[in-house]
């Protein structure tokens, strides 16, 4: 990754942290700035971690089966506490979600969107 400027030892995936300890010191660098990338599954990254202050994008690699999820996952970035983006963005956290047309993942993510849409209907 040093080809776009991001060192490899900024880039980590919190499945390294393999005590609770390492989890809440690794959730500290990415606050500090040590860690640049954090790789991670929304349950390893969900309820708890606020890892938020200096994120400026969350990528979705996979599509949740539900829209509770996806929720659960924006929401370690779009939250208050977020300095980085409340001093140069205007409060706002780019959402990048990644499918090929007409694959697997395109199909869960419409499925997932009617799912959402069917939620807020009903409330």
């Amino acid at each position: 990754m040093d080809d776009y400027g991001v060192p490899a030892n900024e880039i980590r995936f919190i499945q390294e942290a393999k005590t609770d300890r390492a989890r809440k010191a690794m959730i500290q660098d990415m606050n500090d700035g040590r860690i640049r990338v954090l790789f991670g599954s929304t349950e390893m990254l969900e309820t708890g971690v606020n890892a938020q202050k200096r994120c400026v994008a969350i990528h979705h690699l996979d599509a949740p089966w539900r829209p509770s999820d996806l929720k659960q996952r924006d929401g370690r970035v779009i939250r208050k506490g977020n300095e980085i983006a409340k001093l140069y963005a205007v409060n706002k956290v780019n959402v990048i979600i990644y499918a090929l047309e007409k694959s697997l993942d395109a199909y869960e993510l419409g499925l997932l969107h009617n799912k959402q849409l069917s939620y807020v209907s009903k409330k």
